[in-house]
């Protein structure tokens, strides 16, 4: 398997002795320039951040959804489903857009309207969500919720399962926090750096994980971080191959508690 690194006039990227990567031809002699800029055609950014509150001994995924549904490991589908947005308040209205992928990996983005407590279905089927955000011109309201059933006995615009939530926004973030990330089909990712904190008196035990499809989640990295913030530097950098799931857990050190956990990642096409 190979990756392009070639610019839009034939200029290459070239790794110096320190495995940093740098570009020739370009105004800028600096990759991490050139591919924020968008001038790598094929390559492109996504960084993911999660927060979370760790209560448990075992691992917990770091997703804003722990605390208020209380589903401490993310679950994942394992079909396409459609999936429904709804807020938890009467008045929320906003544009929102939904990040993830289609049954056959495949990136999709969708922008909908939401109504209040009501369940409105998103636009095509999913196999995964991986980032919301409120698009609007108001903060909402209440908490956004992303889930593939819209069962609401209550009426209160929040699913009866919890399990079913994909995503959420929690109140005052018009975004979700998630730290996970699924490759899409005919992509690679490489892993540049993790950034992982607690604060002053918490504990936490972190791993940084991957899953191929079918397959179980195998630990990549571990991390124990007491009251400080830790950052780990891949270099070379961490591939990961398409279709396979990244994922940051964490579970309760001395301490345990709150706790943020972030991901960098260059992301390619297979040649």
């Amino acid at each position: 398997m190979t990756v392009s690194l070639t610019g839009k006039s034939g200029n290459v990227a070239d790794v110096d002795a320190d495995g940093r990567l740098h570009t020739s031809g370009f105004a800028h002699d600096d990759f991490m320039f050139n591919l924020a800029m968008g001038n790598i055609p094929g390559a492109s950014v996504v960084i993911k951040f999660g927060h979370g509150t760790v209560v448990g001994s075992t691992p917990e995924t770091i997703w804003d959804g722990s605390s208020l549904t209380g589903i401490t490991n993310y679950t994942y589908m394992t079909t396409p489903s459609v999936l429904y947005i709804s807020s938890d308040a009467a008045g929320d209205g906003q544009v929102y857009e939904v990040q993830g992928l289609d049954g056959d990996y495949n990136m999709q983005t969708k922008q909908v309207t939401a109504n209040g407590l009501t369940f409105v279905p998103l636009p095509k089927t999913w196999l995964r969500v991986y980032r919301v955000k409120n698009l609007g011109s108001t903060d909402n309201a209440g908490n956004i919720y992303v889930s593939d059933d819209n069962t609401d006995v209550g009426g209160n615009g929040i699913p009866d399962t919890l399990t079913n939530v994909k995503a959420m926004i929690i109140i005052g973030n018009n975004q979700t926090l998630m730290s996970l990330y699924t490759v899409p089909t005919g992509k690679v990712a490489l892993v540049t750096q993790n950034v992982l904190s607690v604060p002053k008196g918490d504990d936490v035990e972190f791993t940084f994980l991957t899953r191929i499809p079918g397959g179980v989640f195998l630990v990549k990295d571990h991390v124990h971080v007491y009251q400080t913030k830790e950052r780990r530097e891949y270099r070379p950098y961490f591939l990961v191959e398409e279709k396979n799931d990244i994922e940051i857990k964490g579970k309760v050190g001395a301490a345990g508690g709150e706790s943020s956990a972030a991901f960098d990642m260059i992301i390619l096409n297979k040649n």
